[in-house]
């Protein structure tokens, strides 16, 4: 890549960025149409991040303190939540645009270090996941953050140096000392985003630069790594990590969520998957006939842990393709620099890298058009997502979907005349609280109005100000007015009871959100033997007092 072609490669991802951040500002606040529950999660982390409090310490979450502190870092400026969300994930784009663009000038072709460049930038600014369903969200934003993260030390160890290999240029430097530091910041920045990627992927970074004798740039990942854990010990203290470590054994002992999609079977060979597990393999072979290049076996390598990655994260996209197939038509010779290899290796890793491309394109495009979707939406449709705090007024959502209150019930219940068929379909027993039998029910839309309704309601019986949990999934009542958010616990729920020793009172909801976790919570209960004294039952919720007289246990 020429110095001129270098120039116009970082103008161009700077120009990206800024109409990204325009079409941002152009807005004024975010307008999410979907996954308002997990909005409500990650507003939840953010403004107690913002008060002082520290993941793992203060509140339990197996996502790590980097995915939520850019946001936190700007509410504590001054700016509103919904705002904070989206401009945060601009300032890491920003943060990482340095780094899209070296990977692009050193190691890909003008054409490939466009498309990684600019593909990076748009999953750090994205609003929707993935998938093909034309939505605006920010649910598991940290999964975009990750694989783009993830992708620098990746394309690093994958290609090498335009030079050396087949893909002869001239004017092109080794930098071990930069690409050390680089790699080691991006590789802690993934156990500090989610770990999961940092398991499934340092080994093969670090494999990948043993075979390509990187090892002035081994040594500078290293101290760059243990430079972050001593600027994290430092700043947190020593007890951050050992809670870190238990809020991810927590999840990964959690029969609630262990993984939010398809099973990992169906990840490896399904209809929709084999073709993808196929093109990975194929793309292992072809990189075996690049001679004197590792890559093949560094990708053997990390096909597992792509595999793994995929299988955990919401939505089961296999974003890795998209790098892979950079990664094979970045490969190929290059005529232009006077380069002469194999011309059919070559029309294989052309065919392999477009398959690959073409078989992620629909999430790909999703996610790269999603904040021009953000931006044209009307905003006539929606509403406020809470109103406890005038300050942060400026996150939206559809007003249908907070208003519109729906539940799923079972239809074989005692008296329904269909009472034959319950055995059959192995539903579970409902669950007893207190000689209780609880409704069987399922709320399936109206989060918000349900939420809002039971915390006003709260604050008119003289609640307001008070510690009280719920035995749902989230546990964002303190959002919707005065009550205070408890000291522990979790702002989704993973198992456990996360918080139960500070709060005062439980909300046991009627219709839950998630009656596995409300099982799960009372089950908890009962084991520990934790007393439970009720003080309000309405047709939402019934209130309990934590440790009064009536032991949950009493059936």
């Amino acid at each position: 890549m020429s110095r001129a072609e270098k120039t116009g490669l970082f103008l161009l991802l700077l120009a990206v960025w800024c109409v990204l951040a325009v079409m941002i500002a152009l807005k004024g606040g975010f307008y999410l149409d979907k996954h308002e529950g997990d909005t409500l999660h990650l507003v939840q982390i953010v403004l107690r991040m913002a008060g002082g409090d520290t993941p793992h310490l203060d509140f339990v979450t197996p996502i790590g303190i980097w995915a939520f502190s850019p946001m936190a870092l700007l509410v504590r400026a001054g700016m509103g939540v919904g705002n904070s969300i989206l401009w945060g994930q601009m300032l890491v784009a920003a943060l990482m645009l340095p780094a899209l663009w070296w990977v692009g000038a050193s190691r890909m072709r003008i054409g490939p270090a466009v498309a990684f460049g600019v593909g990076g930038l748009l999953l750090f600014a994205a609003l929707v996941h993935g998938e093909a369903g034309r939505n605006v969200s920010i649910s598991v934003h940290y999964n975009r953050w990750a694989w783009a993260v993830a992708f620098v030390p990746l394309a690093l160890v994958l290609l090498p140096i335009r030079g050396e290999g087949p893909m002869p240029v001239q004017g092109v430097r080794r930098a071990p000392v930069a690409e050390g530091v680089l790699i080691g910041l991006c590789t802690a920045a993934l156990a500090l985003i989610k770990a999961t990627y940092f398991v499934a992927f340092a080994p093969a970074v670090l494999l990948g630069l043993v075979l390509r004798g990187q090892w002035r740039a081994l040594w500078m990942a290293f101290v760059s790594g243990v430079a972050v854990v001593a600027v994290m010990t430092v700043t947190q203290g020593a007890d951050f990590w050992a809670a870190y470590i238990g809020d991810l054994r927590m999840v990964a002992q959690s029969d609630v969520r262990p993984q939010p999609g398809l099973a990992l079977s169906q990840v490896v060979l399904s209809p929709a998957y084999t073709l993808v597990t196929l093109v990975a393999l194929a793309c292992v072979v072809l990189l075996r006939r690049v001679e004197g290049d590792p890559a093949a076996f560094i990708l053997f390598l990390l096909v597992p842990g792509f595999i793994y990655v995929t299988w955990q994260n919401y939505g089961n996209d296999p974003l890795w393709l998209f790098l892979v197939g950079l990664v094979m038509l970045s490969h190929r010779t290059d005529p232009a620099q006077g380069g002469r290899g194999d011309r059919r290796l070559d029309g294989g890793l052309l065919t392999t890298g477009a398959v690959a491309l073409v078989l992620i394109a629909a999430p790909a495009l999703n996610i790269g058009y999603s904040p021009v979707r953000h931006l044209t939406q009307s905003t006539e449709r929606f509403s406020h997502l809470f109103g406890a705090d005038a300050r942060h007024d400026d996150i939206y959502v559809v007003r249908l979907r907070a208003a519109r209150v729906d539940g799923v019930i079972p239809m074989d219940l005692p008296g329904g005349g269909l009472e034959w068929f319950r055995q059959i379909a192995e539903r579970p027993e409902p669950t007893v609280l207190q000689g209780r039998t609880l409704r069987q029910c399922q709320l399936k839309s109206g989060v918000v109005a349900l939420l809002s309704a039971i915390a006003a309601d709260l604050e008119a019986e003289g609640y307001g100000g008070r510690r009280i949990l719920s035995a749902d999934i989230y546990g964002g009542l303190w959002l919707f007015g005065s009550i205070e958010p408890v000291p522990g616990a979790a702002p989704w729920y993973y198992g456990g009871l996360p918080g139960i020793e500070a709060a005062e009172y439980l909300v046991v909801p009627d219709c839950p959100i998630a009656p596995d976790v409300r099982r799960a919570y009372i089950e908890q209960i009962k084991a520990r033997q934790i007393g439970l004294a009720e003080l309000e039952r309405t047709p939402l919720y019934t209130l309990y007092r934590i440790g009064g007289r009536g032991g949950a246990a009493d059936e």
